[in-house]
């Protein structure tokens, strides 16, 4: 009897380790990459997404011991980018750099992809705005300046932004009505094209973040005249924000990493690892602090992403509703 009961007890044993054995081998079988992984970003040269996509994907195909190349693809507000993911692999060897503006044309219709279509890998910027000019060309040396021209002479003045109906549109919009003004958005396909067009006198202002903006404030060529933001920014101590002026208007773009839909979990746990790992490299931390990309929490994990997208989509799609999109 003793016999019997032992030898089924490693029976029972023997067939928990063999159910066991299809897991750990899956897990110990990852072969990942086993190629270059192509970096989708949906905007131009010289833009806070495109600087982000450049900056991180370095450490990164260093951890993965593969090269990450980043290939731009300008247009529709980063929905070409979108797109372009949906039709390769669902092997995690194309990932996208995503921004704020996918969740402004999923709320706007302007994508057939929704929020199904991908995995969320993780978020790590949350990144703040700035309004600037035009240091030498710029009749305005202050927010108060350009605020009281454009109450006397609605809709004279130029704004620009990134994108049609975009992240930066919103921005603007919801911004020009804290402030009570109105005044023209003009859209450019890319940071780069935009920040030439203020310095070439062709706009009065641009909305922008401080990384893009780096060289331009450090060169004096442009000037910031508010911040979008809660408190005043240490490196511009000088530089008032929004809420202090009384509008309430704090919104910023955030950036972070999608795949298509269907990857494994796996790969997917890898990457956020990995991008998790690679936020801590010493170059890319000292593009943070210079870039000012430390003024709030931008690290979001795969589930937290994925629950933060949600919300950003139900809140988007009210708001575009409301300013007339």
């Amino acid at each position: 009897m003793m016999a019997r009961v032992k030898s089924g007890k490693f029976l029972v044993l023997a067939m928990l380790a063999m159910l066991a054995l299809p897991v750990m081998a899956a897990a110990e079988d990852l072969k990942y990459p086993t190629r270059n992984i192509e970096v989708a970003c949906g905007w131009g040269a010289g833009g806070g997404t495109d600087l982000f996509a450049r900056s991180i994907s370095k450490p990164v195909g260093e951890l993965l011991n593969t090269n990450m190349v980043v290939v731009n693809m300008p247009g529709a507000s980063g929905a070409i980018a979108g797109d372009y993911v949906t039709k390769q692999d669902a092997d995690g060897h194309t990932i996208w750099t995503v921004s704020s503006n996918y969740v402004v044309n999923v709320a706007a219709g302007k994508t057939p992809h929704g929020l199904d279509a991908y995995e969320p890998v993780i978020r790590l910027q949350h990144d703040t705005t700035v309004l600037a000019v035009n240091t030498e060309k710029s009749p305005f040396k202050t927010i108060e300046e350009l605020v009281a021209y454009a109450k006397e002479n609605p809709g004279k003045l130029t704004l620009g932004g990134t994108g049609s109906a975009s992240f930066d549109e919103v921005m603007a919009v919801m911004l020009l009505n804290a402030m009570g003004i109105e005044m023209q958005y003009v859209p450019y396909e890319s940071a780069g094209a935009m920040q030439a067009a203020l310095l070439g006198g062709h706009l009065d202002a641009i909305l922008d973040e401080f990384g893009p903006l780096g060289g331009y404030l450090a060169s004096n060529s442009m000037t910031p005249l508010v911040v979008l933001a809660d408190k005043r920014v240490e490196a511009f101590p000088n530089l008032p924000c929004t809420v202090e002026k009384g509008w309430n208007c704090t919104i910023g773009i955030w950036r972070g990493v999608l795949v298509k839909k269907g990857t494994d979990p796996q790969i997917v746990k890898k990457l956020h690892d990995t991008f998790l790992k690679a936020s801590e490299d010493a170059d890319y931390m000292k593009l943070v602090k210079e870039s000012n990309l430390d003024l709030r929490p931008g690290y979001l994990n795969s589930e937290d992403f994925g629950k933060f997208l949600k919300t950003e989509v139900d809140e988007l799609t009210v708001a575009m509703k409301q300013l007339g999109f």
